[in-house]
């Protein structure tokens, strides 16, 4: 059980790897990703859309992300922190 357990796991971590790694998510721009056919996109909220020591996106982030909402993206927000 437990090495079914690992291998599940590790194919489920190399399935959720990045394509593509930005400094910021402002600096993606919505026209590429559908130019591209990306209708879904796992954001990371740890660090990514919230700093570190926060678990609410700021009002930025938020806006953002329903723009990309409405634009007909699938967002799905991510987190590894416990």
């Amino acid at each position: 059980m437990d090495r079914f357990k690992l291998l599940f796991i590790k194919g489920f971590q190399r399935w959720l790897a990045p394509d593509w790694v930005v400094r910021s998510i402002y600096e993606i721009d919505p026209t590429d990703l559908e130019r591209w056919g990306i209708k879904t996109l796992l954001i990371d909220i740890d660090n990514t859309l919230c700093e570190r020591s926060k678990n609410v996106p700021d009002w930025k982030a938020k806006k953002l992300l329903r723009e990309w909402k409405e634009r007909g993206f699938n967002i799905w927000l991510i987190s590894n922190s416990a």
